[in-house]
């Protein structure tokens, strides 16, 4: 075996062990279609608290133990079904919350971006560099893309680089060597440890640091069109440049979820002024993609957003 193949192999193998190690002591595991399944893990009421405090919707929140590119494995957060958020975040939000607990505030139906973003080189532009293996599969099932979701996520950065006068852009590699895994800014995988009756997407805003995003996770979208999977692609890819969602405040286009929330937490959405006020119903970034949308298009709310930004 190479050397390269041998740290690949061992990082995978790091990386799928300590995903599979949580609580395990606790409750024994269940079976999916032969597949071992993590138990579900309860969220403290402490995190829900804040989360609630924060205006965020705390209906599904979900713990996930995600690989990072940077360093070790990351414990975290879902929050309003693809955000996702370390304690410590979550904690920093709710201080500053408090300390704005008696001012004025006022939120509109506007396009919104995370509290950082992505910070522009020396020349003013910053390339990132997406990286995703290619058909890896792994004792626990698939990690990298399959042919099908590299075509969609290529076509998904296509919508950003075909945007006139904007400072961000992407570069996309597909390999299986690990010296492309460690130089990427971020990852884009398929999380094998999720049930099959389980479906979906999360990602990563920017850092403090400037850094955007570290991933994108997916999970069981064999099922979407091309066109839907593209779009759910082009959606969480605006997440780890600082998109947040388009009606985080409401979450209207969510049937069933909260809406209309009281007293909706600025801190969470930084509003892009040179936005409408109404809610934009062709943005890529509502909160709940409509489900017969056929393609990733970015609407022309959401460029006049990404320019306002970068």
């Amino acid at each position: 075996m190479s050397t390269v193949k041998y740290c690949l192999n061992r990082i995978l193998m790091l990386l799928l062990v300590v995903s599979c190690s949580q609580n395990m002591e606790q409750e024994p595991m269940k079976k999916t279609n032969g597949k071992d399944e993590i138990p579900p893990i309860s969220v403290e009421q402490e995190v829900l608290d804040m989360l609630d405090d924060l205006s965020l919707n705390t209906t599904h929140v979900g713990i996930e133990k995600v690989p990072s590119i940077y360093g070790e494995n990351q414990k975290g957060y879902v929050v309003e079904k693809d955000i996702f958020l370390l304690k410590t975040e979550i904690q920093d939000m709710h201080k500053a919350h408090l300390a704005l607990k008696d001012k004025k505030r006022s939120v509109l139906g506007r396009h919104y971006r995370s509290r950082f973003l992505v910070a522009l080189g020396a020349n003013g532009k910053k390339n990132l560099k997406v990286f995703a293996f290619k058909n890896l599969v792994t004792a626990d099932g698939q990690l990298g893309l399959s042919k099908r979701e590299r075509r969609a996520l290529r076509s998904a950065v296509n919508r950003y680089n075909g945007l006139n006068r904007l400072d961000i852009s992407f570069t996309v590699k597909f390999s299986n060597e690990v010296e492309d895994f460690q130089e990427a800014d971020i990852w884009v995988f398929n999380d094998p440890l999720k049930p099959e009756d389980v479906s979906g997407a999360n990602a990563r805003f920017p850092k403090r640091n400037g850094k955007p995003g570290e991933f994108v996770k997916i999970f069981n979208l064999n099922g979407l069109s091309f066109g839907r999977l593209e779009a759910v692609l082009t959606h969480e890819l605006g997440h780890t440049i600082g998109l947040q969602h388009t009606d985080y405040y409401t979450l209207e286009s969510c049937e069933g979820r909260d809406v209309n929330l009281a007293d909706p937490n600025p801190l969470n959405g930084v509003a892009i002024e040179e936005t409408p006020v109404e809610t934009d119903s062709k943005s890529i970034m509502l909160s709940c993609l409509d489900p017969n949308r056929t393609t990733g298009k970015l609407s022309r709310f959401d460029k006049r957003a990404l320019r306002a930004l970068y």
